[in-house]
């Protein structure tokens, strides 16, 4: 098989696992130690402490709930001592524990330092290539973009960054969602994301009923709200710098409560409905009525979550004429029944 070939086959896997009622698996799957699963968490000059701490403390409340060593986290980085952006200084096992794990989280500041980023992507492209999965989280992610570790998807980043990202890298490799698959590389832009990250595993690893728990230790909610739409809305306005196209996104959005065609929106902009068309294409990678149905679908999920209304009176407000047609379009949207929603937390 040619190398385009395998890529596209590879890519094709990556689109039905997202279209699914299921997110791709985060960890790589390898052969589980009496130690538990090895993930490495390399950290580079200027991480964030947050969220290191939310990943390890996570994962060791998954492990006092099941009473094993189901993660097992090295903290390793290319000297003994490693300072977090707040000042505070971490020791760790070096970049030798590298060698021993699967699973590398990434964390880093706003620069890497210029005599690590050679070694650092090195690293990380050999790993890849024995089969272990990088997860890059916060600043980071811009480790993943400059150096093109993520082939295939899309590249998430804060929204603070994402203009010029747009600029750097391209509109079609950046993502504002809170988490973005690729084959090998899973990134994450940080903060309460990486609460969601987390917990992702825990429930993909231990199961959802574990996940729950350990939801409730921190207060967080439910795991199911983690594997949702990952964004409020399909892509930001913000990020979108033309005007007939934020105009048409704000009006898809404020009439989330009913349906309405790409032929009125058009008409209330004085463009034509194929050149509408043609910017959302552009721009977003979507159609004008893909992007009403998202959302819709998210102001539904809004409704589940936060009123007392039954998801019948969900569905009409949200101008769909079938309850069926709803609840099917909401698995597909969000991983999960509208009936999931409903359920005390």
């Amino acid at each position: 098989m040619t190398r385009k070939a395998t890529a596209l086959r590879q890519q094709s896997s990556l689109n039905e696992a997202q279209s699914s009622n299921r997110l791709p698996r985060i960890l790589a799957k390898t052969y589980k130690t009496e130690e538990g699963t090895g993930i490495g968490i390399l950290l580079i000059e200027g991480f964030d402490l947050f969220d290191l701490g939310v990943i390890t403390d996570t994962l060791s409340v998954a492990n006092s709930l099941l009473k094993e060593p189901r993660f097992k986290i090295h903290l390793t980085s290319y000297s003994e001592k490693v300072t977090a952006s707040n000042g505070i200084s971490i020791e760790t096992e070096g970049r030798r524990a590298l060698e021993d794990v699967s699973n590398i989280v990434v964390l880093a500041g706003d620069a890497v330092p210029r005599g690590e980023w050679f070694l650092l992507i090195a690293a990380l492209r050999q790993k890849i290539a024995t089969g272990a999965r990088v997860i890059a989280i916060g600043s980071a992610t811009r480790i993943v973009a400059e150096s093109g570790l993520a082939r295939q998807g899309k590249i998430s980043t804060h929204l603070r960054h994402y203009h010029a990202w747009c600029e750097l890298f391209g509109v079609q490799r950046v993502s504002d969602q809170l988490i973005s698959f690729d084959e090998h590389v899973v990134t994450c832009i940080g903060m309460e994301a990486s609460i969601d990250l987390s917990l992702l595993i825990v429930a993909q690893e231990c199961g959802q009923d574990i996940a729950q728990s350990v939801a409730t230790v921190f207060n967080v909610g439910h795991p199911y709200r983690m594997q949702s739409s990952y964004r409020r809305y399909p892509t930001s306005s913000l990020s979108v710098r033309n005007e007939k196209l934020k105009h048409a996104m704000q009006a898809f959005r404020y009439a989330a409560d009913e349906k309405v065609t790409t032929k009125e929106i058009a008409r209330r902009l004085n463009i034509g409905a194929r050149q509408l068309q043609r910017l959302f294409m552009q721009h977003l990678g979507t159609t004008p009525n893909l992007y009403s149905l998202q959302c819709r679908l998210i102001r539904a999920q809004q409704l589940l979550q936060y009123t007392t209304i039954t998801i019948t009176e969900t569905a009409v407000a949200c101008g769909f004429v079938s309850v069926s047609h709803f609840a099917q379009r909401y698995r597909r949207q969000f991983g999960h029944r509208p009936t999931d929603e409903k359920r005390p937390i």
